[in-house]
């Protein structure tokens, strides 16, 4: 259920997101669209923030051993905060996606790579991105809240 909620929602918002294209016309009339833009809320960094307060602030836990990581805050134009912490582990994609799905996330595995996302009990929306490279896997987290900044 939760997860055809979010693929409509996503759709939705795809739908009712995107301005209008350049249409232009073939010379045998079939019509061309050159582009289309989305509305994407401005962005202002306001700081920095350490794992453990996104994840405090998110409702979930951290990775083990990502609590060092630190990343970046910013106050969106849509009058929201987005954290985005970044970090690497030598463990499989497998293991850091069984994580984050324990949490209650939705989450796909792809063989190399991964996603988790979805809504927490603290009411923020989180996605995790998850790619293995060489030895490692690259972890990116990203938690978007209306209330206040995280660690505040």
């Amino acid at each position: 259920m939760s997860r055809t909620l979010i693929l409509f929602v996503i759709a939705l918002a795809l739908v009712g997101c995107g301005n209008d294209a350049a249409v232009t016309n073939n010379a045998d009339g079939a019509k061309n669209i050159d582009s289309v833009t989305f509305d994407k809320p401005t962005e202002e960094k306001i700081g920095s923030i350490s794992m453990k307060s996104l994840c405090e602030k998110a409702g979930i836990k951290p990775y083990p051993g990502s609590d060092v990581a630190t990343g970046d805050s910013y106050k969106r134009g849509d009058g929201g905060y987005k954290d985005d912490v970044k970090f690497t582990t030598e463990d499989s994609v497998d293991k850091v996606a069984a994580h984050f799905k324990e949490q209650g996330l939705d989450t796909k595995v792809l063989s190399t790579e991964a996603s988790s996302m979805g809504p927490t009990k603290a009411g923020a929306n989180v996605i995790v991105s998850m790619i293995r490279s060489g030895k490692e896997t690259q972890v990116t987290i990203k938690s978007v809240h209306y209330d206040k900044p995280a660690g505040k």
